[in-house]
């Protein structure tokens, strides 16, 4: 079973999941872990509140809506919008405090 590895201020939770649903989103994952992941748009992308950082392992390809919402450096570190983002096997990623 994938694993989800979490860096959240300074403790790392490993959450394993499921992938026989690929519409799950890694704030999907992370809320059905009670992991608190910042959010006002309802996961539509419009707040860029939840972001994260993929440190190692693959997602899906950045949507429209974060290439209109990161910038490119963000892009380049690594940002991703937890609620737009899908793991497609082990991640580690860190949630970014707003």
């Amino acid at each position: 079973m994938p694993e989800l590895s979490v860096g959240v201020v300074q403790e790392r939770l490993s959450l394993a999941f499921d992938q026989s649903d690929p519409s799950l989103s890694l704030k999907d994952l992370l809320d059905a872990h009670a992991v608190a992941v910042a959010s006002e748009c309802g996961g539509v992308g419009k707040c860029g509140f939840c972001l994260v950082v993929v440190e190692s392992g693959r997602c899906s390809p950045l949507t429209s809506v974060e290439r209109a919402t990161l910038s490119d450096e963000e892009i380049t570190e690594g940002y991703r919008l937890a609620c737009q983002a899908r793991p497609l096997g082990n991640v580690a990623l860190i949630v970014v405090e707003q």
